[in-house]
Protein backbone atom coordinates (compact mmCIF):
# COMPACT_ATOMS: atom_id res chain seq x y z
CA UNK A 1 0.00 0.00 0.00
CA UNK A 2 1.54 3.80 -0.63
CA UNK A 3 1.75 6.49 1.79
CA UNK A 4 -1.51 8.09 0.68
CA UNK A 5 -3.34 4.93 1.03
CA UNK A 6 -1.73 4.68 4.48
CA UNK A 7 -2.85 7.77 5.25
CA UNK A 8 -6.68 7.97 4.85
CA UNK A 9 -6.76 4.90 6.81
CA UNK A 10 -5.67 6.62 9.22
CA UNK A 11 -7.69 9.21 8.82
CA UNK A 12 -10.82 7.42 8.80
CA UNK A 13 -10.18 5.22 12.11
CA UNK A 14 -9.06 8.28 14.02
CA UNK A 15 -11.59 9.34 16.49
CA UNK A 16 -11.49 12.64 15.57
CA UNK A 17 -12.43 11.85 12.28
CA UNK A 18 -15.78 10.01 13.79
CA UNK A 19 -16.46 12.98 15.84
CA UNK A 20 -16.80 15.85 13.13
CA UNK A 21 -18.35 13.20 10.82
CA UNK A 22 -20.79 12.51 13.65
CA UNK A 23 -21.04 16.21 14.01
CA UNK A 24 -21.84 17.20 10.40
CA UNK A 25 -24.08 14.40 10.13
CA UNK A 26 -26.12 15.91 13.01
CA UNK A 27 -26.07 19.39 10.96
CA UNK A 28 -25.94 18.37 7.27
CA UNK A 29 -27.41 15.12 7.54
CA UNK A 30 -31.36 14.01 6.18
CA UNK A 31 -31.91 15.19 9.04
CA UNK A 32 -29.73 17.21 10.27
CA UNK A 33 -30.63 20.37 12.42
CA UNK A 34 -28.76 23.27 9.93
CA UNK A 35 -29.81 21.92 6.88
CA UNK A 36 -33.87 21.23 8.00
CA UNK A 37 -33.57 24.68 9.04
CA UNK A 38 -31.78 26.60 6.44
CA UNK A 39 -34.43 24.46 3.92
CA UNK A 40 -37.23 25.48 5.99
CA UNK A 41 -35.97 29.31 5.78
CA UNK A 42 -35.89 28.76 1.93
CA UNK A 43 -39.26 27.48 1.97
CA UNK A 44 -41.30 30.25 4.19
CA UNK A 45 -39.84 32.65 0.94
CA UNK A 46 -42.91 34.41 -0.21
CA UNK A 47 -42.01 34.08 -4.29
CA UNK A 48 -42.75 30.48 -4.91
CA UNK A 49 -39.59 30.82 -7.65
CA UNK A 50 -37.13 32.56 -5.54
CA UNK A 51 -38.26 29.59 -2.15
CA UNK A 52 -37.48 26.63 -5.09
CA UNK A 53 -33.96 28.16 -6.04
CA UNK A 54 -33.15 28.37 -2.35
CA UNK A 55 -34.12 25.07 -1.72
CA UNK A 56 -32.37 23.64 -5.19
CA UNK A 57 -29.40 25.58 -4.02
CA UNK A 58 -29.64 23.67 -0.06
CA UNK A 59 -29.18 20.53 -1.53
CA UNK A 60 -26.65 20.77 -3.54
CA UNK A 61 -24.69 22.20 -0.85
CA UNK A 62 -25.62 19.38 1.20
CA UNK A 63 -24.91 16.68 -1.92
CA UNK A 64 -21.39 18.47 -1.96
CA UNK A 65 -20.56 17.73 1.52
CA UNK A 66 -21.74 14.57 0.98
CA UNK A 67 -19.50 13.79 -1.58
CA UNK A 68 -16.59 15.45 0.24
CA UNK A 69 -17.05 12.80 3.56
CA UNK A 70 -17.37 9.96 1.21
CA UNK A 71 -13.93 10.85 -0.41
CA UNK A 72 -11.81 9.83 1.86
CA UNK A 73 -12.76 6.36 1.94
CA UNK A 74 -13.50 6.09 -1.77
CA UNK A 75 -10.29 7.42 -2.80
CA UNK A 76 -8.71 5.02 -0.30
CA UNK A 77 -9.95 2.49 -1.69
CA UNK A 78 -8.98 3.39 -5.20
CA UNK A 79 -5.72 3.17 -4.66
CA UNK A 80 -5.45 -0.32 -2.74
CA UNK A 81 -7.25 -1.33 -5.87
CA UNK A 82 -4.53 0.31 -8.49
CA UNK A 83 -1.94 -0.92 -5.87
CA UNK A 84 -3.61 -4.28 -6.58
CA UNK A 85 -3.48 -4.13 -10.53
CA UNK A 86 -0.50 -6.45 -11.76
CA UNK A 87 1.57 -4.15 -14.14
CA UNK A 88 1.87 -5.61 -17.34
CA UNK A 89 4.39 -5.39 -19.60
CA UNK A 90 3.59 -4.67 -23.35
CA UNK A 91 5.25 -6.22 -26.73
CA UNK A 92 4.71 -5.27 -30.29
CA UNK A 93 2.13 -8.74 -29.89
CA UNK A 94 0.88 -7.08 -26.62
CA UNK A 95 0.77 -7.86 -23.75
CA UNK A 96 2.07 -10.63 -22.18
Amino acid sequence: MNDHADALDSLLTHPGWRLFLEHVHREWGPTGARYNAELDKALDLVDAHAAASQARQIRAGRRVIESLLAWPEEEAQRLKRTDRVPEVTMSRRGGL
